[in-house]
């Protein structure tokens, strides 16, 4: 008695490489977390310049490597968004670099004399 063939899977598989939006997700997401953790996203993004709802959207689709459907990153902000400010340093390291780049000047002209006076002496 001899079995019959099985018959090849009819079902289609989705190309990776284009991702397919399911239909039963609004986009919206309620996550739990540990006030700190809270406090820190909410401190990163306004230092971002960015809501606090964009920067975690952006930190989310970098850990998952999302892209949009087009092949781009997805916007990090709203349209209606303000660009964020470019940060500044602060004075103290500013005057910390510029004392720094002073000493490190003399220290080289205190060696090129000390090689002048070696070399004629």
């Amino acid at each position: 008695m001899t079995r019959p063939a099985p018959e090849a899977p009819t079902a289609t598989v989705p190309d990776p490489a284009e991702p397919e939006i399911p239909r039963d997700h609004s986009g919206r997401l309620l996550v739990r977390m540990p006030k700190s953790l809270h406090a820190e996203l909410a401190r990163s993004a306004e230092r971002d310049g960015t809501s606090l709802n964009a920067f975690i959207v952006a930190a989310l689709s970098g850990a998952v490597g999302w892209r949009t459907p087009e092949g781009g990153a997805p916007p990090a902000r709203r349209p209606d968004e303000p660009q964020p400010a470019t940060p500044e340093a602060p004075r103290g390291l500013s005057l910390a670099l510029k004392a720094n780049f002073v000493l490190l000047a003399v220290a080289v002209a205190v060696a090129i004399a000390l090689l002048i006076t070696a070399w004629q002496g």
